[in-house]
């Protein structure tokens, strides 16, 4: 297997290794003096150097190398972590994040030096001195004069110490078992005193043809070269005399064939394993096609007495419920993935703004589809930052308003039901409605007579609407007049909504409701045209008769009086081009309206036939149909008919 093939793989575990960084970082700038940080981004610096090496990739092996030093010297206290050390990493950490964005896509990595020659520096201002100095001359003669020690204990016992140089054949593909095999059998003669390079790097493999060992033994140096020469591509042995002084031989990368037996090794006892979302997708999809023909299978079965076989049926029917929600918890993974990259973008823009923001992250653990996780997290980037750059004030300015100097935003996700509800809250100035009216007639969204009439929840949702800002200036966080409308379209594109509540003075809060899962949902199968439609439950509020002396005109507009509103009727059937519209004005009629709720908007959907609730498994249309208006997918149904699923936000 070659290299390219492993890509995947390293891509994937270096991103963990990157947030590992990333808030070890943000963790160790609040308490500098937390060694435990300190390690866990050492021994996280130290695996991704290992495998960028092994893979070649030498710019993201460099990089993370002079970052490992930096980290082992605030580990042992020769530098501190300070606000210069800590703006360096994150710089570091961010072309980091580059360099393996340029790896995914097969680009040539970017030059690392100059940074390089940064963290280098900071190394040798803090404590090149020092380690010039007598401490680092006093260390290496303590070390020394106890390598003395221990060959005059030897010698007063009868043994000698010996420095063993191995030199493995420069075709092994296993230096990492040779070296073991070497280490046992000089075991087997005497003890180690110390190996170079360190026995952790024997094990990986991670010398370039050779290594030593000082030994203390009995017997003889012939002895030794003897036992030691029978290992098969061992190349030369020499064995001599120990000097306190000796020179480290030179290290190159480890092959990925060493590297992976070290890894396999290591992880046979994970309780995690790694699958391609390719893979996982494809049992979800059979799931899926079990499910549809479970259904079919129970429908045939209706009018079959034979006891045995029912039996049989509904033991199928529960195996197949139970493997369902199995599968469908495979895609079901926790917002924590999303939540994760806020504290470093809160923090950046706390320094960039002069800012005192404090983040608060709350059910972070709550769980929804991978599908939604990975569309949800830019629209979340665009409201925190929305929150930072016009909800929170200035510093100066809260204290004239007796606020706190540190302004608060709160991110939380929760479950509600089918739902999953995620709140971005700021204690900022709030939503004025009277800056949105007059921003709306600024730019003609609306007519000054049409806003009069408009409450104040309905003229804040204009910020919804594409062009919209109410920023006096264009930054780099927001101004544009794009993203809020964006974000309502990514959501909506996700069966979900999403409202504000805002006081002017005192704070906003977005709240986004989104489905657990897109893979299976509920749905009311329905008729239209003389073809069976699906429409997604979550989107459905009521299903209600209406006769046609309750039907009304208004502005050209059929519309029902229902609950205490107007609600617009909709013809499907007319919409979708599948005949005539209805005759709603011949008396006597009645017809089945679905109400149904898309955001803050309602609308009745008049139907032909209301066929009944039925699970489906949701199939993408394909690229020739791909952004069909009106039609957000398929699902074949139990009788193998094959029924489009409306798209209820855009038919709104």
């Amino acid at each position: 297997m070659s290299l390219a093939e492993y890509k995947d793989i390293f891509v994937s575990e270096a991103k963990e290794y990157l947030k590992t960084l990333n808030n070890c970082v943000l963790d160790l700038e609040k308490d500098p003096e937390n060694v435990n940080l300190v390690e866990e981004m050492f021994r996280a610096a130290h695996s991704l150097k290992g495998m960028a090496g092994t893979m070649g990739f030498d710019q993201i092996a460099s990089l993370t190398h002079q970052m490992e030093s930096v980290f082992d010297e605030v580990r042992n206290q020769k530098i501190k972590a300070e606000k210069r050390v800590i703006n360096l990493l994150f710089e570091s950490l961010d072309l980091l994040e580059k360099l393996l964005s340029q790896v995914e896509e097969g680009e040539e990595e970017e030059d690392v030096s100059d940074l390089a020659i940064k963290l280098g520096r900071i190394m040798e201002t803090e404590s090149g001195e020092e380690k010039e100095g007598e401490e680092g001359t006093a260390e290496k003669e303590e070390e020394r004069e106890k390598e003395k020690e221990e060959i005059k204990r030897a010698k007063e016992k009868g043994e000698e110490v010996y420095l063993v140089t191995v030199k493995v054949d420069e075709e092994c593909l296993l230096k990492s078992v040779r070296a073991y095999m070497v280490v046992k059998e000089v075991r087997a003669l005497g003890s180690i005193l110390k190996s170079i390079p360190g026995e952790e790097d024997l094990e990986a493999g991670t010398f370039a043809d050779s290594f030593q060992m000082v030994v203390q033994t009995s017997f003889q140096a012939d002895d030794i070269k003897s036992k030691l020469e029978g290992i098969s591509e061992i190349e030369k042995v020499t064995v001599e005399a120990y000097e306190t002084e000796t020179p480290e031989p030179s290290k190159k990368k480890p092959s990925l064939l060493e590297e992976q037996q070290k890894e396999l090794l290591k992880k046979t006892s994970e309780k995690i394993i790694r699958v391609e979302t390719d893979k996982l997708d494809a049992l979800i999809g059979l799931v899926g096609e079990l499910v549809v023909n479970r259904t079919r299978v129970l429908e045939l079965s209706k009018n079959i007495k034979d006891s045995e076989l029912k039996n049989s049926l509904e033991q199928l029917d529960l195996i197949t419920t139970n493997l369902q929600n199995a599968v469908m918890k495979l895609r079901m993974v926790p917002i924590k993935q999303v939540f994760d990259r806020f504290p470093r973008l809160v923090r950046d823009f706390s320094q960039s703004k002069s800012k005192k923001v404090n983040l608060v992250i709350e059910g972070e653990e709550t769980e929804l589809d991978r599908s939604i996780v990975n569309v949800i997290g830019e629209p979340l980037v665009h409201l925190v930052r929305n929150a930072m750059d016009h909800g929170i004030e200035r510093s100066s300015d809260r204290k004239h308003l007796n606020k706190k100097d540190l302004a608060t935003i709160k991110l939380s996700a929760r479950h509600e039901g089918s739902h999953v509800i995620i709140e971005v809250e700021d204690d900022g100035c709030g939503i004025d409605p009277r800056k949105i009216k007059t921003k709306a007639t600024e730019k003609g969204l609306k007519a000054p007579q049409d806003l009069e009439k408009m409450s104040d929840d309905e003229i804040i949702k204009l910020i919804f609407h594409n062009g919209f800002s109410t920023s006096e200036e264009v930054t780099d966080v927001s101004g544009r007049g794009v993203g809020m409308d964006a974000v309502k379209s990514t959501i909506e594109a996700l069966h979900g909504e999403i409202n504000v509540d805002t006081r002017v003075g005192k704070g906003s809060r977005f709240i986004i409701k989104l489905p657990l899962t897109l893979a299976i949902i509920k749905a009311m199968l329905v008729k239209i045209g003389g073809d069976t439609f699906a429409i997604p439950v979550e989107s459905i509020r009521e299903n209600v008769y209406v006769s046609s002396k309750d039907i009304n005109t208004v502005q050209h507009q059929k519309v029902i009086s229902f609950r205490e509103e107007i609600l617009r009727l909709v013809s499907l059937r007319s919409n979708l081009r599948l005949g005539e519209a209805e005759k709603l004005s011949e008396n006597g009629v009645v017809h089945s309206v679905i109400v149904v709720e898309a955001g803050d908007r309602k609308a009745g959907f008049l139907v032909d036939e209301l066929i009944g609730q039925q699970e489906i498994v949701i199939k993408s249309l394909g690229k020739i149909l791909e952004g069909l208006k009106g039609i957000a997918g398929a699902t074949v149904l139990a009788n193998g008919e094959v029924a489009l699923i409306l798209d209820v936000s855009s038919l709104v």
